[in-house]
């Protein structure tokens, strides 16, 4: 696992600019000094990992995993902007109607 963890390291340092091609396959171009037997680990498991890991959805899961309290408050910030809105929505009318 320790090996991994090296080569996800690797990957995430790894600077790769968007174009033509897929992006898991120029990440394990980037690797340098793989032994043998650590290339077995690299894998379609392991574009499979990378795929998952540089999702939209995995990533947002993640962050709402790490930072609920920011959620939390971006969500009541909200909901109290969209009733402030309402009143003044409905009250507006009221004195509309009058």
């Amino acid at each position: 696992m320790d090996t991994l963890d090296k080569y996800l390291k690797i990957a995430k340092k790894a600077v790769i600019r968007p174009g033509e091609g897929d992006i898991e396959e120029k990440i394990l171009k980037r690797l340098s000094n793989i032994n043998d037997k650590d290339e077995k680990l690299l894998d379609d498991n392991f574009l499979d990992y990378l795929k998952k890991t540089n999702s939209r959805p995995y990533l947002i899961s993640e962050d709402l995993k790490n930072n609920p309290g920011k959620y939390l408050m971006l969500s009541a910030a909200a909901a109290i902007f969209f009733v402030l809105i309402f009143v003044i929505a409905r009250n507006a009318s009221k004195k509309n109607s009058s």
